[in-house]
């Protein structure tokens, strides 16, 4: 403008000045080619226009020749590397618990076998002969017969507490049956059980019967044993068959089939029904 005079008188030495900062000021600041900081161009020009009360006018910048710096692409985020997956662990199976040992148990000592209660036994007198109170007894026969049976079971006992085998028999008999007195099973397996221990195979028999059921006192298996086999072995029938049936079932003792059916076939030796009817049934 100084130079040629546009708004203000020609002035070749200012135009000049104002070439060179021109100048001077391009090469302090190289960034005023982009026309970027604009703050620090209208800075200067206030502070010449301050100065000399004239507005400098800048130079357009130089269309920039080369190619426009390209920007740095943006730095691709780098591959994610594959997130590898835990391994599943392995299932943890419960351990199976351990089967007890068993413990071999030492074999135990064989069991000894029940051995039975003693056997009963009592005394028997076999050289008895028990005629005391004979005389009475065959009164006392006498009267039963005629169906005297008071006076024959006074004359009976009279007889039978003078130890006469054969009155003692026949008064529990009376005791049994209720002849000439009230029934009382209790007084006649007492006086049965006087004649048997006197070796009466009849007597021996009643009180083995009597064990056996439990008449006139409690069952007693044993007891019965002893008497029906101490009537068996006097060859009396009935005793014969009974004691066979209990030695067979093992009632009283240990069971023995053998003796049993050897009991049985003495009795049916002797022409005894059930023993033969028995027999027939093992051996048909």
């Amino acid at each position: 403008m100084y130079e040629n005079g546009f708004g203000c008188t020609a002035d070749p030495q200012k135009a000049a000045y104002w070439k060179e900062r021109y100048k001077q000021e391009l090469a302090a600041h190289p960034e005023w080619k982009s026309r970027k900081f604009t703050t620090h161009t209208r800075k200067a020009v206030m502070e010449d226009y301050n100065k000399y009360g004239v507005i400098p006018t800048l130079p357009k910048a130089a269309k920039a020749t080369s190619k426009p710096e390209e920007k740095p692409a943006p730095a691709s985020a780098p591959a994610a590397k594959p997130i590898k997956k835990p391994a599943p662990k392995p299932e943890k199976r419960p351990t199976p618990a351990a089967k007890p040992v068993k413990k071999t148990a030492p074999t135990p000592p064989p069991k000894p076998k029940p051995v039975s209660k003693p056997a009963y036994t009592t005394e028997i007198k076999t050289d008895e002969i028990g005629i005391d109170g004979m005389f009475e007894f065959l009164d006392a026969d006498n009267h039963y017969k005629n169906g005297n049976y008071a006076e024959a079971y006074r004359l009976m006992e009279r007889a039978a507490e003078a130890g006469n085998k054969k009155a003692l028999f026949a008064f529990a008999t009376m005791h049994e049956n209720g002849k000439g007195c009230p029934v009382d099973e209790k007084k006649a397996l007492y006086w049965y059980e006087k004649a048997a221990k006197l070796n009466d195979r009849a007597a021996q028999f009643r009180c083995g019967w009597f064990y056996f059921k439990g008449i006139g006192c409690q069952k007693d298996e044993q007891k019965a044993i002893f008497w029906m086999e101490k009537s068996a072995e006097q060859g009396y029938a009935d005793a014969q068959f009974v004691c066979g049936v209990m030695y067979f079932n093992g009632n009283g003792c240990t069971a023995n089939p053998e003796k049993g059916i050897a009991w049985v076939k003495k009795a049916a030796a002797q022409n005894h029904p059930d023993a033969i009817r028995q027999l027939k049934k093992l051996y048909p």
